[in-house]
């Protein structure tokens, strides 16, 4: 079942299912997105892969005031995947446990 899971969300995160063009305007719909994915996620405790990683929504913020948009899409859209991911794989391991 682990594996299916895993394949499962690699399937999805390189389905190339992405946002559409990246810009200033678009940015903060985008990061909205991904932030509203994170939250589903945590309110199920499926937010387990954010220990995982440095903090990637203030890396978009800091990408976005530089300019690369396209670099801070790409991290919000990994958020916003991952989130829903995460909130998935949690409500399937909701009543996980032995079975005697």
């Amino acid at each position: 079942m682990k594996q299916f899971i895993s394949l499962l969300g690699v399937a999805l995160l390189t389905s190339g299912v992405t946002f559409a063009q990246c810009n200033k305007d678009t940015f903060v719909q985008y990061q909205a997105e991904a932030e509203a994915s994170r939250k589903r996620a945590a309110s199920v405790g499926g937010e387990w892969w954010m220990e995982k990683l440095p903090n990637p929504m203030k890396n978009a913020d800091e990408a976005a005031k530089a300019g690369k948009y396209e670099q801070a899409c790409e991290l919000v859209q990994m958020v916003k995947d991952w989130g829903e991911l995460g909130y998935a794989q949690a409500l399937r391991e909701k009543n996980a446990g032995p079975r005697f």
